[in-house]
């Protein structure tokens, strides 16, 4: 087996819009996680307003993170 020379390999490289985007993909995996525990453990009208306002919170999370 011969040792291979990583020098010569591709360099990958993130632009800074990627690197700032994972955090806030990150808000909107928490608010789905959220909003699916809190509908499955709860019920009521109140209940179903705070996850009505956690899944549009997760839709504008990641509409600011989609690519125009």
């Amino acid at each position: 087996m011969t040792p291979s020379d990583l020098s010569s390999s591709a360099v990958v490289r993130l632009p800074a819009e990627d690197v700032r985007r994972l955090p806030i993909v990150g808000i909107a995996c928490g608010l789905a996680i959220a909003a699916t525990v809190l509908a499955v453990m709860e019920t009521g009208l109140f209940n179903a307003v705070i996850v009505v306002v956690l899944w549009l919170g997760v839709v504008l999370a990641l509409l600011t993170v989609m690519p125009p």
